[in-house]
This record gives C-alpha cells, structure tokens and sequence, in this order.
C-alpha cells in the first residue's frame, strides 16, 4: 500500500506482511503486528491496543514517530527523529533509535534485551524497568520509576536515575555525570541500591543518594558523593579528585575492597568498620566507633575523630608519611598506627602494637596501658601525659622521652631514650 501524501488506515486488527509507505503515515488498530514495514517519510504514528512488531519488522519514519499502545512488542528495527512512546507495558527486543530525542512512558514495565538508543536526549519513565540490553543516549539521559534492574548497558553524557530501588549487575556510565537519587525529592524512605558485580562510571561528578547500599562492584568519578543510611562495601569505590561518603549508619568495608581519592577523602558514619583498604592523599574519617583490620592511609594526613572507641586489630594499619591526628574517648590498638608527626588525644589508650612517629604526643586523661609486645617509638621527641601509665612493653624515643603521669607510672618494662629522659609521678615503681 502506497500513498504520495498522507495515508490513514483504520482497522480492528492489520496484519502487515508487506510494506504500507506514505509521506504522512497514521495506523490506527486495537491489534497491529506483523514483519513488514511501516514507513512515513514525515512522519510514522502508530497506535492500538496491541501494537507487535516482529523480528524482520521495520517502522521506519525520517520525522517523528509516535507509538502509542497498551501493550507494545518491538522486536525489528524503529527509527524516527524525534520518537515518543506511551504504552502500559513495553518489550523491547529489537533495535529502537531517535536521531534527535526519545521521550518514553510505561505505566507498567519497561522491559529491554534490544537497543533503545538516541543521538539527542532521553527520558525514560516506566514504574519497572529491566534493562539486559542497552539504553545509550548521546545527550542527557534520565530514567525514572518505582525500580530499576540493569543487567546490561546504560550510558549517557549527563545521566539522572531516580528510582525507588537499584539493582545493578552491568554498567551504568554518565560521560559528564552520574547521579542516583530518589524518585521524589525529600523521599522517605530513601532508595535501596545493591550494586551487585556491576560499575557505576564517570570521568565527572558521581552523585549517590540512597538508603541502604550493597556494592560488589566498581565505582569510578572524579569527585564522588555519597549521602545514605548506610554503605556495605565488597568492591572499589574511587575518586580522581575527591571523595565525600555521609552515612548515619554504618560503613563497613570488607576484606579485599577499596576505598581511595587521589585526592581529598572524608568518610563519616555512626559506625566505621574496616577490613579493606582506605587510602587518600588527605583522609579524615569520623565516627562514634571505629574498627579496622585492614589499611587505612592518609599519604600528606590523616584525621581521626571517633567519638567513643577506636579499635585496630592486630592486621589493621593506621599510616601516614605526614601528619597523623588521633582523637578518641577511647583507643585499642594492636596493629600499627604511624605517622610523621603523630598526636593522639584519648581517654583510655591500650596499645599491644607499634605506635610510633617521627615526633610522638600521646595525651590521655585517664591512662595508658602499653602491654607486652607494644612499642611506643618516637625517632625523635616523644611525649607522654597521663593520669596512669602502666608499661609493659618499650616505650623509646630517639630524642627526649618525657613520662608526666599525674597518679601513678608503673614500668615493667623497658623506657630508652637517647638524649634526656624524664620521668614525673606522684608513684613511680619500677621492675624493667
């Protein structure tokens, strides 16, 4: 069926095996299928209650294409300028491209194992979308809904997801940027993400807003913000530039995971835990408590400021080559905690590990129990200030060693130094 001009076809049903060509193509039909083509050379609208196309079908139009159905089925080759669509449900097998923008609706799922792509911007909005395809859009792209599962491809220049849950096991790449955010502004509950194996990309800005996050998988941006209830990660998180995580739960990182910065990196919880590594250029963290049994590596500083208990076990290290700043009501440490210059303000610090700096400050306004097998070494200045100091183990400074204990200095162990030595008491009792 052929018309010059414009052609409208109205129809119960039509079934199209051949070609249907005008300039002006209009399909109106409560079942549309078939595997021929559909072309307007201006224009292609199609609408129906079911509208199927199959694998050899092709609705072709070098202007807008409009469908519009219950039920859509694109499983050949669409193509328009400017595509829009509104269905209740859309299953997506075929090759859909926009040579300018894709505007897109479904009241009910959005399904994809094809191509939806387009060479200007996107909008994508459908309550479920399961993408094991590719959802690819030169300009902007946005994808909103109650939940998102990609198992595939997403990828625009600046992409906005806003959904009420993410599970992503593929890629989810913004050129300029990436940000996943609520559906509704001010939502309560935030989004859960669960990040299972799969990458979150951006040479830019990498923008999280969640509830709870679940991460396997790869993170990259150049500066990267995380604000959420609470942070499990197993895979890499990294920042070009700088790298910001807000919890007000917990953050737990486990054994074999990254967290790094190249930059500025600031991680706060109500809750740090640490089995993985954090490194950063300049690295502050803050918490009520903190636990580490892996690296945590400030290379120009590292702040610390927990609230109540800072515990690093045995495998755990606290490092850095300049300024190491510790404050704590209370502090166990049985790994390493080094820095250049090396303050630590605390309550009650128990040391059964290496604790040392260039220049070394402990203040401790309730005591200090350094236990067999600790060491607390200065290569230069070493300074202690306490209440109770109860060693056990070598306290040993390359320069001056000053002991002030208010109450009571008890040594079983062994205090060098290698320029003066002071001790001040008010008991002082020695078997070392």
């Amino acid at each position: 069926i052929t018309g010059d001009n414009g052609l409208m076809l109205n129809a119960v049903s039509l079934s199209n095996p051949g070609k249907i060509i005008a300039d002006t193509l209009n399909v109106r039909a409560t079942t549309l299928d078939g595997d021929g083509l559909l072309q307007g050379a201006g224009a292609l609208a199609l609408a129906g209650d079911t509208l199927s196309q199959g694998r050899n079908g092709r609705w072709l139009t070098a202007g807008d294409l409009s469908l519009r159905g219950k039920t859509l089925h694109t499983a050949g080759t669409t193509q328009g300028q400017n595509l829009t669509v509104q269905a209740d449900n859309w299953a997506n097998s075929g090759s859909v491209l926009a040579t300018g923008n894709l505007t897109a609706s479904a009241t009910g799922q959005l399904t994809s194992t094809g191509d939806i792509m387009s060479q200007g911007d996107t909008t994508l909005n459908a309550a479920t979308t399961d993408n094991r395809g590719s959802l690819l859009s030169a300009g902007t792209l946005s994808l909103d809904g109650n939940s998102l599962d990609n198992r595939g491809t997403v990828q625009g220049n600046h992409v906005t997801i806003r959904q009420n849950s993410v599970t992503n096991s593929g890629t989810l790449t913004g050129i300029a940027a990436l940000t996943l955010a609520a559906r509704m502004d001010m939502a309560s509950p935030q989004p859960a993400l669960m990040n299972n194996g799969g990458s979150l990309l951006t040479s830019g800005d990498l923008t999280i807003t969640a509830g709870s996050i679940t991460s396997s998988g790869h993170w990259q941006g150049k500066q990267v913000l995380i604000t959420a209830d609470s942070l499990a990660n197993s895979g890499a998180i990294q920042a070009a530039d700088s790298l910001t995580a807000r919890l007000t739960g917990e953050l737990v990182s486990t054994a074999g995971s990254k967290v790094t910065s190249n930059g500025e990196m600031a991680l706060s919880a109500l809750n740090l835990s640490n089995s993985g590594q954090w490194i950063a250029k300049n690295l502050t963290l803050k918490a009520n408590s903190l636990t580490s049994a892996g690296d945590i590596t400030g290379v120009d500083a590292l702040t610390l400021t927990v609230n109540q208990t800072l515990n690093n076990h045995a495998s755990g290290k606290l490092l850095s080559a300049g300024v190491l700043t510790l404050k704590a009501d209370s502090v166990k440490n049985d790994g390493q905690l080094q820095g250049n210059a090396t303050t630590i303000t605390a309550g009650q610090l128990t040391n059964g590990g290496h604790l040392q700096g260039e220049t070394l400050t402990l203040t401790a306004s309730g005591g200090v129990n350094n236990r067999s097998g600790g060491v607390l070494m200065s290569r230069n200045a070493l300074n202690v200030s306490t209440a109770t100091l109860s060693n056990q183990g070598t306290i040993q400074g390359g320069g001056g060693v000053s002991l002030n204990a208010t109450d009571r200095l008890q040594n079983d162990g062994k205090i060098l130094s290698g320029s003066n030595l002071t001790l001040t008491a008010q008991v002082l009792a020695n078997t070392g």
